[in-house]
């Protein structure tokens, strides 16, 4: 074997490991615990390209260059969206993960993800620019990721190192590497260099209204219809789900992605909260002023150890971090197992409690629950068998809340917006009109929505800057717990009774099982309501989490009617088991016809970018021309007829000198033989003579190349 092929061979060895190596180096490190097979076989595909490039010429080496262009645009594109999508306060949170030695989840992924971009094309350069600058290239790729995730003294020596280093290869070795080229990755540095600037900051940046009130919930929203099993990280920062307090009425954002394992007894419907709101202004619900005020006043006494004889629940967080303690209406104490010390930044039972730090992967958080027996006794019979017919098993009220007075709650969890509409109001006399207590009230509207109202997930926002409440009960009719608990909450208050919202998970512990692992779909809100000598309760007013219908033969069809694909993922979820199929409906035309036309418009719009970065791409390749006049269509007309020349594999003039050229030309085209001499003498009497060039000249060369 000659010397040549066995170094050709070694070649494609280490640019094959230097490809592969170098992702799978960093999924080992960081702990990725997502798929990444996949990925890895796609490098070593685009490496094999890299090598088909280096081998063959002409119309098949093009291709490949084209084809490689437009995947290197469009991934540095993805992971850039990937990085947008990402809320500044995962990272914090995920540097702490690293620090503490337990990496992985979402970032981990996006670093295996960046990593394998510039490793295939470092590695894909090998064949172009050698091995040592291509190793060179990784290396600073690697040392600038680790950098930005140990950032200390020694992974930034090493990135500095690898830049010198880089830059004494580049210096001293020959390259056919342009500027042109590197389009691709330095977009997708750009990127990178701007979310390690900001990791660096000592708050987090305003994210503004493009990409946090527009950009970003319109991408999220394509991504989790695309990978609905993705752990994405979305607006509030930790969660798998986004059923935000703000804005109110659209569809929401729900991942598959496990966020708890909860332990405890069986059969048990948790109601496991996160944030509760007292205040509900234009489609938004938020802690009030005065509310607020009073907790900083009275900071929480939450935290404590196990109390025996008590029901224990015990939450594990299987997601990459939490911002908040999870707890139940009827906690007692927590006792929280975790790296980091325990510090609530603001909150009660009455808000929820916000961390300083976050709960991490792996953390537990043990809840000791109140005897209900001692907290039920004193209440009125009539309301406690009304809220056991609707909440079977499930009655919990919040320890202490029962003494409180009813002035001070009245002042909190009693008031109205005056943006609530008239027709809200009227509705709200009319559901109490034949009501002799507060919980006949509660009875009638409850009733009222579950009759009249239909659940689904497939909502929009209203439009017109419309309250969503006014176009939930009045115009739509269709909403999930969002819209249920909201409505619900807003007609109680009319009629004198306080409630407040309570935003969380909804776990179900089936019989015979001990845990259950929360997902995103498991995502809630509901009303909290505050009786005398009972305190605060939970009300279930959404229909698809009625306990009572859970294993009724019809459920699906009773609260999917549509047959909608996010709505049927969270129905399974929140049952916990498959949902029988649907039967057959009749094919929807219309329904087929849309899809295909958005697909169609989308792939016209990808034609039209990639065209149009095709034709910028050649304009940059054109050599500008110094001469004006018919001298300059003259000159323009040459450097097509070179370019088409080129590309069946004939080397312009500029490198092999026009003999040569003109030789090559006479023995491709032999039947054009006195057209290639017309033009060599041309090209001599013009461009060395100083010849003074006329138009019959510029269309002898329009018609030539169009023969050629």
């Amino acid at each position: 074997m000659k010397k040549e092929n066995v170094f050709f061979i070694i070649k494609m060895i280490l640019s094959l490991i230097l490809a592969v190596g170098a992702p799978l180096l960093i999924a080992l490190l960081l702990s990725v615990d997502q798929p990444t097979f996949g990925i890895l076989i796609v490098v070593a595909v685009i490496n094999i390209l890299f090598l088909l490039k280096s081998i063959f010429s002409g119309k098949l080496k093009i291709f490949i260059t084209w084809f490689l262009a437009v995947f290197y645009i469009l991934a540095s594109l993805f992971i850039i969206l990937y990085i947008i999508v990402i809320p500044y306060p995962s990272y914090m949170a995920w540097l702490e993960l690293v620090r503490a030695g337990r990496p992985g989840g979402i970032i981990s992924l996006l670093f295996f993800y960046g990593t394998a971009f510039f490793s295939s094309l470092f590695a894909g350069l090998v064949y172009k620019n050698g091995v040592l600058r291509s190793l060179g290239g990784l290396l600073i790729v690697i040392s600038f990721e680790a950098a930005v995730v140990y950032q200390d003294g020694l992974t930034i020596l090493l990135f500095i190192a690898a830049v010198i280093l880089e830059f004494i290869l580049f210096a001293l070795l020959p390259h056919k590497l342009k500027l042109k080229h590197a389009f691709a990755p330095l977009l997708l540095l750009a990127a990178i260099v701007a979310v390690s600037a900001m990791l660096s900051l000592n708050s987090a940046p305003n994210s503004g209204y493009l990409v946090g009130r527009a950009l970003d919930p319109q991408l999220k929203r394509i991504i989790l219809e695309l990978f609905p099993d993705l752990p994405l990280l979305t607006t509030v920062a930790g969660y798998g789900y986004d059923y935000k307090a703000e804005d109110l009425g659209g569809r929401p954002l729900l991942s598959n992605a496990p966020i708890f394992s909860v332990r405890g007894s069986s059969p048990q419907g948790i109601y496991l909260r996160v944030q509760v709101f007292n205040e509900y202004t234009e489609n938004n619900w938020s802690v009030s002023f005065e509310l607020r005020k009073k907790i900083r006043e009275q900071p929480a006494r939450i935290m404590g150890s196990r109390i025996a004889n008590r029901e224990l629940l015990e939450v594990t967080l299987l997601h990459d971090y939490f911002e908040f303690l999870p707890h139940t209406i009827d906690t007692e104490s927590l006792v929280v197992r975790n790296q980091n010390p325990v510090e609530i930044a603001f909150g009660t039972i009455d808000t929820g409690f916000n961390l300083t730090l976050p709960l991490l992967k792996g953390d537990k958080v043990q809840i000791n629950t109140v005897k209900q027996e001692t907290v039920q006794n004193q209440a009125d019979q009539e309301l406690i068998d009304f809220l056991e017919k609707v909440m079977p098993g499930s009655l919990k009220v919040q320890k202490g809340s029962a003494n409180t007075d009813r002035e001070e709650i009245a002042v909190y969890y009693l008031k109205t917006s005056d943006s609530i509409s008239q027709d809200i109001r009227r509705l709200a006399r009319e559901l109490s009109f034949d009501a002799g207590s507060d919980w006949q009230i509660l009875r009638n509207i409850r009733r009222f929505l579950i009759k009249n109202y239909i659940y689904s997930l497939s909502t929009s926002p209203p439009a017109g800057g419309e309250d969503f409440l006014d176009d939930f009960l009045f115009n739509t009719k269709k909403g999930y717990c969002v819209h249920f608990a909201s409505a619900f909450i807003i007609l109680a208050r009319l009629n004198g009774i306080p409630a407040r919202y309570a935003s969380g998970f909804y776990a179900y512990i089936p019989q015979g099982e001990s845990q259950t692992v929360v997902s995103g779909l498991q995502a809630h809100v509901w009303p909290e309501l505050w009786f005398p000598n009972l305190g605060w309760t939970i009300l279930e007013v959404t229909p698809a989490l009625d306990l009572a219908t859970f294993y009724n033969s019809e459920y699906y069809r009773l609260f999917n009617p549509d047959n909608d694909a996010l709505t049927a993922r969270q129905l399974q979820a929140l049952m916990g088991r498959k949902i029988p199929p649907p039967q057959e409906k009749p094919i929807d035309l219309h329904g087929l016809l849309m899809p295909a036309l958005y697909l169609l418009a989308g792939a016209g719009i990808l034609a039209a970018l990639i065209l149009i970065f095709i034709w910028i791409i050649k304009t940059i390749r054109k050599r500008k021309s110094r001469y004006k006049g018919t001298l300059k269509k003259i000159d323009r007309c040459l450097q097509k007829l070179v370019l088409k020349l080129q590309k069946q594999s004939i080397h312009p003039p500029q490198e092999s000198g026009w003999i040569v050229w003109s030789e090559k030309l006479r023995h491709f085209f032999p039947d054009h033989e006195n057209q290639i001499d017309t033009l060599i003498d041309l090209v001599n009497e013009i461009f060395y003579n100083a010849r003074t060039p006329s138009k019959s000249n510029v269309q002898f060369l329009k018609q030539l190349s169009r023969r050629l």
